[in-house]
């Protein structure tokens, strides 16, 4: 409980800018149970400044604005081999980018790395984060660039949307070679949640066992639980920027609206390519697109294994198709999914759809 720590300023806060840059280094240090009421509890960024945290431990930090673990308005963060647990905020339960341009006008940058062996374990961990709003591991906004490479997300949650991360304003994305597990939301994209107006890529990531839409359990007498209403157990994307994921593996994930696994309603291109999408459910009355719900714009799915995944009072149980655009489908199997209508693919009236033989 944060109300258990003494409410201060961040435990660390970097003022570098403009033509006074300074860097803060963390390295091998623990930084825990710190509360504020401002941004970044634990370690705040606050000017054009670079913070490098490594081999490092990020812990119960908690504050009622935004960035539990780290706050950065903009300059460089980097954070490697580093656990970020149990920390709380509004927006990015553990980290949180703000994306601010520097005073020559450079886009801010958050670069996250771990290393996995091979055990699939990584050297830096997201896990236990809590967000009263979006992005419960970590959320980026404004014009931010975000690099995510070889790191884990887990038990992550969100109240509103993004269980493990959130990206959003004109911020852009890349992950790879990274896992979510076990993350939740009571809205959309149990593990994330993207409404960018810039580029986000996903290659080489899991998603396992992650739920949008949980159900609310703490009820008042003679009430009953009631479900979330989530889109994308695994993904949800609504911006308008690109978005590209390979060689990628979504199983097992949950929604209580469209979209078991993915709900893709953005109106930038969008491709999936090589990827699996398996045993994941649309679990509500109605509910379609048990592996992948699509209503957006320009989108390409390619080489995709597509199996086991349900939309059991629904339509298209493997991918539900209600774009206004042509959606192509090429070089993919589809085998084994359950729907009320379209075991396989259900595509609704006047959406267009080629799937050339």
């Amino acid at each position: 409980d944060g109300g258990d720590y003494p409410i201060g300023p961040s435990a660390i806060t970097n003022m570098g800018e403009f033509d006074e840059i300074g860097t803060v280094k963390i390295i091998n240090s623990s930084v825990t149970k710190n509360t504020a009421e401002e941004s970044g509890a634990g370690i705040q960024n606050g000017g054009d400044g670079i913070v490098i945290v490594q081999d490092s431990l990020l812990e119960k930090n908690r504050t009622e604005a935004s960035g539990g673990g780290i706050y950065s308005e903009g300059g460089t963060v980097k954070v490697e081999d580093t656990l970020v647990n149990d920390n709380y905020a509004s927006n990015g339960g553990g980290l949180y980018s703000g994306g601010g341009t520097t005073h020559f006008g450079l886009r801010g940058r958050f670069d996250v790395i771990g290393s996995v062996d091979a055990n699939g374990v990584s050297t830096t961990v997201i896990s236990n984060n809590t967000a009263e709003a979006h992005g419960g591991g970590m959320s980026s906004d404004g014009d931010g660039q975000v690099s995510i490479e070889g790191v884990t997300f887990t038990e992550n949650f969100a109240t509103d949307s993004g269980g493990a991360l959130m990206n959003d304003g004109r911020a852009s994305m890349t992950v790879e070679r990274t896992s979510f597990t076990h993350n939740g939301t009571l809205v959309h994209g149990g593990a994330v949640s993207l409404s960018s107006e810039r580029f986000v890529t996903i290659d080489q990531s899991t998603f396992t066992d992650n739920e949008a839409g949980i159900t609310v359990l703490e009820v008042g007498p003679g009430e009953l639980p009631e479900p979330g209403d989530g889109h994308g157990g695994a993904l949800n994307s609504e911006g308008g920027g690109r978005l590209t994921i390979t060689n990628s593996h979504f199983e097992r994930n949950l929604s209580s609206d469209d979209g078991g696994a993915l709900a893709l309603h953005g109106s930038g291109p969008t491709v999936v390519a090589d990827s699996k999408v398996v045993n994941n459910q649309a679990k509500c009355e109605e509910c379609s697109g048990g592996g992948i719900e699509y209503s957006g714009m320009r989108g390409t799915f390619e080489r995709l294994f597509v199996k086991g995944n349900k939309a059991t009072t629904g339509n298209g149980g493997g991918i539900h198709n209600t774009a206004s655009d042509v959606l192509t489908i090429l070089d993919t199997h589809v085998e084994g999914n359950t729907a009320l209508n379209g075991g396989g693919l259900a595509n609704q009236a006047d959406a267009p759809i080629e799937i050339p033989g």
